[in-house]
């Protein structure tokens, strides 16, 4: 981070030390200490600050995310009233490395077969509703693309009937909260078990020719009330008996994700708002017509950018102006109290004007939460490096902006929102607040 300069640093000694207090006021307030002349030989400072400089807020899309490897599986459907339906679907292959030691002989007897996925304690939406699950199987390999890569939007064929509708292979109906479970087993159909026994029982079996065989899973559910996290250890248990040993318990051949295994989340997003349908990598859909917010949208890849057009003009060519702190105080609108804790992890960016990467930031920033209620809340962000980079920079019209959007892992791992008021909301509005020390000849 750049230095501030060292005349700063000794104005804020000098009111420490003479005990003035200052508050910020709406608009324009300035302070007139006397104790400048005193130090300094007939020169003495002002400070000034601003909370009324124009911020424009506009939602951004960002290019397809990357939702191979993820820290979670995801599955279900939701709906936000701002944001619209959401989706997402899971895909996976199982098999791990060399596949040996299957039961072979007529003395073994097939029994059924399951498929097991584990909770991880993410959900998105209304879990006291029902849920359903259902299994269907690939028609087509997982395979990265050429960038090695899958992304929110990528998608393969599964398995379809006569009429080409999918063939459900298991299904299940449950209510994700409250549960005192840690996973959940779903019967799968029972002749597809014993080809799998079969194909097994021919002897050692290569990893790949198993993944030839059985290409992978996709779990989905129809149900617009809730998205649920899995880890990304699904199991696949094929269950038999031992006809030699009559004391011996049922056998089980279990199949989980390996290192060399695909695994990747699909998520779309259907809105209400026709505005976001147009919405690319290089627009800007402004606040002003999304009923003065923008939106963060973790996974589909939408997020909040700020531009500060004239932050520029108020300071160069004044050499009486120097800089103190610029801060962003951002008003929260999210309903739901509970979803406090997924506003802790805010990333802060800065992007050129066709929203490309320029630089990561470590600002310090807050998260203020009325401790009550669990509203009122908002961010206070530090950007007074931003702004000096931009004062610095030889333009006219400043065009570099502050993209937000949540860490990369909440960011490439959940469907979590933030929505953001602007300086124009009918509730608590967002402001930028400029302090400048003002030297006075």
């Amino acid at each position: 981070m750049k230095k501030r300069k060292p005349i700063v640093f000794v104005w804020l000694t000098l009111v420490a030390l003479a005990g003035i207090w200052l508050s910020t006021m709406s608009g324009c307030s300035q302070v007139d200490p006397e104790i400048g002349s005193d130090f300094f030989d007939e020169v003495s400072f002002e400070l000034v600050t601003w909370d009324t400089l124009t911020m424009e807020m506009s939602t951004v899309q960002l290019d397809s995310v990357i939702t191979n490897a993820p820290v979670r599986l995801l599955v279900g459907e939701a709906v936000q009233e701002d944001l619209g339906e959401m989706s997402a679907e899971t895909y996976f292959q199982l098999g791990g490395d060399v596949l040996t030691d299957f039961p072979t002989g007529s003395r073994f007897d097939y029994s059924r077969v399951t498929m097991t996925l584990y909770f991880d304690d993410y959900y998105y939406g209304d879990t006291t509703k029902l849920m359903t699950l259902e299994v269907q199987e690939l028609s087509e390999d997982l395979e990265l693309d050429e960038d090695g890569y899958l992304y929110n939007s990528s998608s393969f064929g599964t398995k379809t009937d006569f009429s080409g509708q999918p063939i459900i292979y298991g299904t299940t109906s449950f209510y994700p909260k409250p549960t005192q479970k840690d996973s959940i087993e779903i019967d799968l159909l029972t002749e597809r078990g014993l080809e799998i026994f079969n194909f097994l029982a021919d002897g050692e079996i290569a990893a790949s020719d198993f993944k030839d065989y059985l290409k992978g899973f996709k779990i989905v559910s129809k149900d617009a009330h809730c998205i649920l996290g899995f880890t990304i250890s699904p199991s696949l248990k094929i269950y038999y008996d031992d006809r030699s040993d009559e004391d011996s318990e049922e056998q089980t051949l279990e199949f989980n994700t390996s290192v060399d295994d695909i695994y990747f989340n699909h998520l779309v997003a259907s809105t209400y708002n026709e505005a976001f349908l147009t919405l690319d990598s290089e627009d800007r859909l402004s606040s002003e017509l999304t009923n003065n917010q923008s939106y963060v949208q973790s996974g589909i890849g939408r997020a909040v950018r700020i531009d500060l057009p004239h932050i520029r003009n108020i300071l160069s060519g004044d050499d009486e102006l120097l800089l103190d702190k610029v801060e962003l105080v951002l008003m929260i609108e999210n309903e739901i109290p509970e979803e406090t804790y997924m506003l802790q992890n805010l990333s802060v960016y800065r992007v050129d004007k066709n929203n490309d990467f320029l630089a990561v930031y470590d600002l310090p920033y807050t998260l203020s939460v009325d401790s009550e209620y669990g509203y009122g809340r908002s961010y206070t962000i530090d950007i007074t490096d931003f702004v000096e980079e931009q004062i610095a920079l030889n333009t006219v019209i400043n065009e570099d902006g502050i993209l937000l959007r949540f860490e990369t892992e909440q960011f490439f791992g959940t469907l979590d929102h933030l929505i953001l008021a602007d300086q124009h909301s009918d509730k608590e509005k967002s402001i930028i607040k400029l302090n400048v020390v003002k030297i006075k000849q």
